[in-house]
């Protein structure tokens, strides 16, 4: 075990403590789209069709690629269905390209081809009374099983970092489809569940969304001066525009020990901030301003084709909404350091399984398992009852007061706004 890795009781955390911070900004988008498009229903019908159409049109469809893949002909192909009943398994990427975008962003020398900058996935309970968000860090060494190109080559399975099957299967045409199905069946091999849908945000679709927003309160734990990342903050709370926000969201090497883990700890709270924002323009009923935020999210994500439909949506988006926030839980994957590599991370064992298996069934998470929940609050699973004694799969939690001496942010942005 890793010396900082917390204990509660007899058992061991899965991961180090975490910061309220903890957490990569992608994981917004899926909050976004289940929190923001139910307004939707009260929207007039003309601005209905023309968003739906808007979201058809960001429809990615990984499903033949991956079948033509020699070692996935036999995949299944029944899709998990959006209605309650059945769990469901979400996959959201980030990438990485500086193909056509701003030159603060670097050049494309900097960064060759698609990376998947963020991977998250996110699994909802099969009765919609929970959602754990397991985030993988891009530096985990993982197998990459046979990959499909654009140009209809076959790439043979390798291992390497976990951010490279973008790279690997969106090849030298920017593929994104490639590169997503790439990414698919990596995450599928690494974690054993079956994933049917996914979403995909790039650079410039972050900074837009967060602009459409207005841009997002957060309270800047410390001074940011990182030209890497084109950040540069003044500690304190404030309002981030989109170029802002997605610089701190970059920033690394110039804060904590530089490392990717490092970095997903510090941006919990971020998330927890753009979630709150959104709550806030939700509530606020300004259609103008929610249409274009909305219409701001479609035109910067790719969606599955489940997800590409509004009225296919509207029963799941419903029920995560209903989620309670204590049961939205943040999770960043079991890993240590790489036996060939410190700079690279492997899965840690038996942690990283026994995550894993709990999703694939649906149950409750282990005893022991330090997450964040939605509310801010850092728990952990009890030890007792013991697992088969959990009636529903909305962990019994209990709160756990972080060592980390993290700031509370929730006074920001202030009252008197």
């Amino acid at each position: 075990m890793k010396a900082d890795t917390w204990r509660l009781g007899r058992r061991p955390a899965l991961h180090r403590a975490q910061d309220p911070r903890r957490c990569e900004p992608l994981r917004a988008v899926v909050l976004f789209i289940f929190s923001v498009v139910l307004f939707l229903l009260s929207a007039t019908g003309f601005v209905w069709i023309d968003l739906s159409h808007d979201l058809r049109e960001r429809a990615l469809d990984t499903a033949q690629i991956r079948r033509t893949v020699s070692n996935q002909s036999g995949r299944e192909e029944n899709v998990t269905p959006l209605a309650p009943g059945e769990p469901l398994n979400i996959l959201v990427i980030g990438i990485d390209s500086r193909k056509e975008q701003a030159p603060k962003f670097g050049s494309v020398e900097d960064v060759k081809g698609i990376r998947g900058d963020t991977t998250i996935l996110v699994h909802v309970s099969g009765r919609r009374d929970s959602m754990t968000m397991v985030s993988i860090p891009r530096d985990l060494m993982v197998e990459i099983p046979n990959c499909l190109l654009s140009n209809g080559e076959e790439l043979s399975a390798s291992y390497g970092q976990v951010n490279s099957a973008m790279t690997l299967g969106s090849g030298a045409n920017y593929d994104i489809a490639y590169g997503v199905a790439c990414a698919q069946s990596t995450i599928e091999n690494l974690s054993g569940l079956q994933i049917d849908n996914y979403v995909v945000l790039d650079f410039k679709g972050f900074e837009n969304v967060v602009d459409a927003l207005g841009g997002v309160w957060f309270d800047v734990p410390q001074d940011v001066a990182d030209p890497e990342a084109n950040a540069y903050l003044m500690e304190g709370c404030q309002l981030l525009n989109g170029e802002q926000a997605l610089g701190y969201a970059r920033a690394r090497k110039s804060l904590g020990d530089g490392s990717d883990t490092s970095r997903i700890g510090r941006q919990q709270e971020l998330v927890a901030a753009l979630v709150r924002e959104v709550s806030r323009k939700v509530s606020s009923g300004n259609l103008p301003t929610l249409v274009t935020f909305v219409r701001s999210v479609l035109a910067a994500v790719y969606v599955s084709p489940q997800l590409a439909s509004f009225e296919a949506d509207l029963s799941l988006l419903g029920a995560v909404a209903n989620i309670p926030p204590q049961n939205v839980r943040l999770i960043t994957m079991p890993r240590e350091p790489w036996e060939e590599d410190p700079n690279r991370d492997q899965p840690q064992e038996p942690y990283a399984s026994q995550l894993w298996n709990s999703l694939r069934h649906d149950e409750s998470l282990v005893d022991g398992i330090g997450y964040l929940a939605g509310d801010g609050r850092s728990a952990a699973v009890e030890e007792e009852p013991l697992l088969d004694q959990v009636e529903s799969s909305a962990d019994v939690t209990h709160e756990v007061s972080p060592e980390s001496g993290a700031r509370e942010s929730l006074a920001c942005p202030p009252k008197a706004r």
